[in-house]
């Protein structure tokens, strides 16, 4: 029962965090998307979409295999967070490699190719947030995370006003995105320093190793599903106009936005799930089947409100001028409680070791959604990067 509390606890936690994320996410949009013109909002939706894609490289899977490890034995931390944290500064330089590397194959700017930079810095140091923020999980003292969050959203909104108020322009605001990110950093490093464990200064191969062995096919999973999200917005990007592409972005943010809550029921559950896992079937069966209900419960309700409000949502958020993406938003509806249920069932597979199977399930996905992608855009454009959205979260 005390488990049950806890986990219930985090989920609450964990729902409040990501609301305000939800939140100040649409507010700052909704700035950006009045702020920008149609052009420049098509920049900024084809830089975050395309930095998206690839920023999973800059994680591959080790902040999830800490928390499910530590959440079995606690001695292992100081081991694991060391080679945790050198595996994952590589993968950070990797990533800024060849996300700026990739902008400039579309864009010979060097104002793009400097925006693309400060957009993948931010990720990169989110992304180390998320490595310190494994640890607390591990231990089920989710308030620190959700806290950094708080911390973190607040200032990336305030930035962003900033940013607006001053005319920084596309530059000004990701380089503030960065900052915030990083100010988030500084906060959950020194929380899991302070409260929790310390990086032991030693070289071990063994723990790099198997990090690795564990984490690739979780981070190559959800590489290859950020691909599959994103890939809609590339290919509009490369045979429709910009302003298409802003439009289609708008959307998916906001779609995007709801995945917190989601998130936020998968994250707090997956330390149990991974404790029980083995031990007892019982209570691993209880915990799965009550998050089952309750996302399938919540996505559902969000999918209807979403289908049926679409407009309102839209001109509230973003303005009038997204007006011909409510049909887009009605399509992704249902994909709401689609995403929902595989940030469940995702946990439940990396608790059961499950990882290179969810993997090869989402490549099947991926080249649905490539297949459908190139089918109905040329003709559909945004309806057609919908559909074949939806047709891809339904396979998977």
């Amino acid at each position: 029962m005390g488990t049950l509390k806890r986990a219930a606890k985090n989920y609450f936690v964990n729902f409040m965090s990501h609301s305000w994320c939800t939140i100040t996410d649409v507010v700052a949009m909704g700035l950006l998307a009045r702020y920008l013109s149609s052009e420049q909002f098509g920049t900024y939706a084809f830089v975050s979409a395309f930095v998206a894609t690839f920023r999973m490289i800059s994680s591959m899977g080790i902040p999830t295999i800490i928390t499910r490890d530590l959440a079995i034995n606690k001695e292992k931390g100081p081991d694991i967070l060391t080679a945790g944290i050198g595996i994952q500064l590589l993968l950070s330089l990797l990533t800024i490699v060849i996300t700026t590397g990739g902008v400039f194959l579309f864009y010979f700017d060097r104002k793009v190719i400097l925006i693309a930079f400060f957009a993948t810095l931010a990720v990169v140091f989110q992304f180390l947030s998320h490595l310190f923020e494994s640890i607390p999980r591990a231990y089920e003292k989710m308030e620190y995370e959700a806290l950094e969050n708080f911390i973190t959203q607040g200032f990336l909104l305030g930035l962003t006003f900033l940013a607006i108020k001053l005319g920084y322009g596309l530059a000004g605001i990701f380089i503030y995105m960065a900052l915030s990110r990083f100010i988030g950093l500084l906060y959950i490093s020194w929380i899991v320093l302070k409260k929790f464990v310390r990086p032991r200064l030693s070289w071990k191969p063994d723990v790099w190793k198997y990090l690795i062995l564990e984490g690739y096919p979780i981070g190559l999973r959800r590489l290859i599903r950020q691909i599959a999200v994103r890939i809609d917005t590339m290919i509009l990007a490369a045979i429709r106009s910009n302003t298409e592409v802003g439009l289609f972005h708008g959307v998916y943010k906001i779609v995007q936005g709801l995945m917190g809550i989601g998130e936020s029921a998968a994250n707090a559950v997956f330390p149990v799930i991974s404790k029980y896992y083995g031990n007892s079937k019982e209570k691993f069966d209880l915990a799965y089947e009550q998050s089952l209900k309750l996302l399938i419960i919540v996505g559902a309700f969000l999918g209807i409100f979403l289908f049926v409000f679409s407009e309102d949502i839209l001109v509230l958020i973003l303005g009038k001028k997204f007006i011909p993406a409510v049909v887009v938003l009605q399509i992704f509806s249902p994909v709401v409680l689609l995403m929902f249920l595989t940030k469940l069932t995702e946990r439940v597979m990396i608790s059961g070791q499950r990882q290179k199977l969810a993997t090869a399930v989402v490549v099947v996905t991926l080249m649905v959604n490539v297949g459908a992608d190139f089918l109905l855009i040329p003709k559909y454009g945004i309806i057609g990067a919908a559909i074949a959205t939806l047709i891809a979260e339904i396979i998977l």
